[in-house]
């Protein structure tokens, strides 16, 4: 789909005014908007290019309502703010910062050659953002991207992280000075501090006692210098990524044997379901009637549903290791996901551990 050559005075392509506390449903999934302008003199206008999207109440990023992946965007402009989108929500910085830099906002923009100003918006309800004068909005309104690039770290914390990393520089300094002052009379000495300074002093016993000693003060734990090249010859295994937490609620109605057993013992993954075998669960109560399989006890769970990934379609082969390979840790199948009433909104893991919580509702 696209959107050309489009004319408002809010939201050139596309302008929306919601009630973000109720489940809402707005997902991009390919459209492109270009050319779009939002234009006007007036206060409170000219606000979104391509889109234009505000309202009031809290917004629940956990429902993923709201996904612009398939957002494009080009040339679109705008008087006030947000060249191509314009948002304004009471929880616009916890919706930026879901997900992985922004990847529910921005679409095809690009953190490292789009400009700050196609993505804008300020964090109030409608309401408020409509009482406001255009000098206070202009004043208040933030790029998007600061969001999702920002440090959420204490002062205190980055004065810690500066002060520790000038010590570490200041050591390997130090240490390879050290052996390089070891030329004379320790040749074999100094050729081996490419394998770390500690390697380096104690292999200096003889010809170069005082360099050592400064040195192994310097540099008493191996593990405070390594180049890269001792690394590799070691063969150190690279850092893992940081699992994803990401708690939500859960409802999971099976028969009461069933239950009783879950509660003492957990869940166990099933051996079928649309997206192979997994742990469903619904967004509330009244959904498990017409998913359960056995009927009896409904349970609550909160549930970690860590990275997800939406899917429109079946995959009754997907497994758990699949999916880890595609980089999620859950499944989020959308209400509606193949255009027909009977399908509901739900989650699927893989792993029972990210159950953190289960009670019977």
């Amino acid at each position: 789909m696209t959107l050309n050559n489009c004319r408002a005075p809010n939201g050139g392509g596309i302008c929306v005014n919601t009630n973000f506390s109720i489940q809402i449903q707005f997902i991009i999934e390919d459209i492109l908007i270009k050319g779009c302008q939002a234009f006007s003199n007036k206060s409170h206008f000219g606000f979104g290019g391509g889109i234009f999207l505000a309202g009031n109440g809290d917004y629940d990023f956990n429902s993923i309502g709201l996904d612009f992946r398939g957002m494009k965007i080009y040339n679109n402009s705008a008087t006030n703010g947000g060249q191509s989108l314009y948002i304004v929500m009471t929880k616009l910085q916890e919706w930026c910062q879901y997900g992985y830099k922004g990847e529910y906002v921005k679409g095809n923009y690009s953190d490292s050659t789009s400009n700050e100003n196609e993505l804008q918006g300020i964090q109030l309800s409608f309401n408020t953002f409509y009482s406001l004068s255009i000098d206070k909005i202009m004043h208040q309104q933030q790029y998007l991207e600061r969001y999702w690039n920002k440090s959420n770290l204490p002062w205190w914390a980055i004065f810690l992280i500066v002060f520790v990393s000038l010590a570490l520089v200041a050591i390997i300094l130090c240490c390879c000075g050290c052996c390089s002052s070891c030329a004379k009379g320790c040749s074999d000495c100094c050729s081996s501090c490419t394998d770390g300074c500690s390697d380096c002093c104690s292999s200096c016993t003889e010809g170069c006692s005082n360099c050592c000693i400064n040195c192994a003060r310097l540099c008493s734990d191996k593990k405070i210098y390594r180049p890269s090249s001792y690394i590799n010859k070691q063969n150190y295994p690279p850092p893992q990524s940081v699992k994803a937490i990401n708690i939500v609620d859960g409802y999971h109605q099976t028969s009461r044997e069933a239950a009783r057993q879950i509660i003492q013992t957990g869940f166990r993954p099933g051996t079928g379901g649309i997206a192979g075998g997994g742990i469903y669960f619904a967004l509330n109560v009244e959904d498990t009637n017409r998913k359960a399989h056995q009927k009896g006890v409904i349970l609550k769970c909160q549930v970690d549903i860590g990275r997800t990934k939406i899917m429109k379609q079946m995959e009754p082969q997907l497994t758990g290791e699949q999916l880890k390979k595609q980089g999620y840790d859950s499944v989020y199948f959308p209400a509606n996901y193949m255009n027909t009433n009977l399908n509901l909104p739900e989650y699927v893991i893989y792993d029972s551990n990210r159950v953190k919580k289960i009670e019977y509702a």
